[in-house]
């Protein structure tokens, strides 16, 4: 199915500017973690005093990029487009997880005790903090916009379904296999920690079938016989195309392979 010039245009602007907000708000708490000198509680709380008001406004910004491309694509089709937004209450900060954003990039610090705690490295420590911190602020931009779009689709009678678009950064194989897929617009877009895919909305009576891109499916089969030593079209094996949802309690649906499961906070940003 070949994209109209148009809609690509519209897709691809928008992946720019949401990448670039991620890109600012990540780098940011990339920087509020460097310049630590301790990582006491009192330390903790200075970081995330710092970092919750631009998580917010980063989050902030996705959501209104989203409803204004989700709005572009309506105008692309010659459809009429919903007469309110979605207010960005609904779609940032608790709402996302129904946990206070304080308390979610707290377990930073608790990353760093635990490692501690456990007899690692203060180095080891702290670099697991930094990673757990930076995949919790990806994921709450992530989900700013997964849920933005989903509002967005649930008052667009025009809208039948979507498609998942990759950003053309890394994409894992979960990924690029969902994106071949067609998915119903009630169903939130799963996400994963790192996942920043887009939503492609599906319009009119027309159904492009379940597999939208059959030349990007060719290329993952072929991709995983050449890394894994084998392909199924059936899809039973390798376990890359095992792909699950899962609800996490926090998340949503999260992207898995068959087999993983949650094991509590800890496992999943």
């Amino acid at each position: 199915m070949t994209t109209p010039p148009e809609v690509a245009r519209t897709i691809l602007t928008y992946q720019s500017q949401v990448a670039s907000v991620r890109s600012q708000v990540l780098a940011f708490a990339e920087r509020l973690w460097g310049g630590l000198s301790a990582w006491r509680d009192a330390d903790i709380d200075r970081l995330v005093d710092a970092l919750v008001p631009v998580s917010l406004g980063g989050q902030q910004r996705i959501a209104a990029l989203t409803d204004a491309y989700m709005t572009a694509m309506a105008t692309a089709a010659g459809l009429p487009v919903p007469v309110s937004g979605t207010p960005a209450t609904r779609v940032t900060g608790e709402a996302l997880r129904g946990v206070p954003p304080r308390e979610v990039y707290r377990r930073a610090g608790v990353t760093v005790w635990s490692k501690l705690a456990e007899g690692q490295r203060l180095t080891d420590a702290v670099a697991a903090g930094k990673h757990r911190l930076i995949d919790m602020v990806a994921t709450d931009l992530q989900l700013a916009k997964t849920k933005t779009a989903h509002a967005y689709m649930a008052r667009d009678n025009t809208i039948r379904g979507y498609r998942r678009t990759l950003t053309g950064s890394e994409n894992c194989a979960m990924c690029t296999l969902a994106s071949t897929q067609r998915y119903h617009k009630a169903e939130l877009a799963a996400i994963h920690p790192g996942c920043d895919c887009g939503v492609s909305p599906i319009r009119g009576n027309a159904d492009p079938g379940q597999v939208i891109s059959p030349a990007r499916l060719e290329a993952l089969h072929k991709a995983a016989a050449e890394q894994l030593g084998q392909s199924d079209r059936g899809g039973r094996a390798p376990d890359y195309r095992n792909i699950m949802v899962r609800e996490h309690g926090e998340l949503g649906p999260v992207l898995t392979i068959r087999g993983q499961h949650f094991d509590g906070p800890s496992s999943v940003s």
